[in-house]
């Protein structure tokens, strides 16, 4: 059941990417590539931190797929905007990570 779960949220991420970030030039915020740039930043802010996927998904009080398609640059831009970053950076004990983020990534 898990591994199906699994399945059925990637094809709809994978979806979701494929209608709103290909069209999009490389360097664009929302591109794929942008995307996978944005995952990876957190990513690895995430392994600096010593907290694993799992440990990180239950300190947000989140599905554990939802941090794995996040770093993995599956997601909307749209999930930049619910503060959602700020209590990413507040698990891994870097809450100036955001302003960081925002710099790094123009936004």
């Amino acid at each position: 059941m898990e591994l199906r779960q699994y399945m059925d949220e990637l094809w709809q991420r994978l979806r979701l990417v494929a209608r709103n970030s290909a069209p999009l030039p490389a360097s664009a915020p929302g591109s794929v590539d942008w995307l996978a740039s944005v995952g990876r930043f957190w990513w690895q802010a995430r392994e600096r931190s010593g907290l694993s996927r799992a440990e990180l998904a239950q300190w947000l009080d989140r599905p554990l797929n939802q941090v794995r398609f996040f770093e993995f640059g599956l997601f909307s831009i749209l999930e930049l905007e619910n503060g959602f970053l700020l209590d990413y950076a507040r698990a891994l004990g870097e809450p100036d990570l955001v302003g960081r983020f925002r710099e790094e990534f123009e936004l």
